[in-house]
């Protein structure tokens, strides 16, 4: 399987997009990838917050 981009392999989904005050983007999500870039897995599904500037 390739994986590409800001997800891992598995289901990853979007709950929230939000603008910041500062022109930012707030992502906030769940994943059930165990290879998720930067995130060191908790259990089942993790909550994602991601800040894109």
């Amino acid at each position: 399987m390739i994986c590409i981009g800001l997800m891992g392999c598995s289901e990853d989904d979007s709950i929230s997009t939000n603008e910041t005050v500062d022109n930012g983007i707030l992502l906030v999500g769940e994943t059930t990838s165990t290879n998720f870039p930067n995130l060191q897995n908790k259990g089942k599904s993790d909550a994602v917050v991601i800040k894109i500037k």
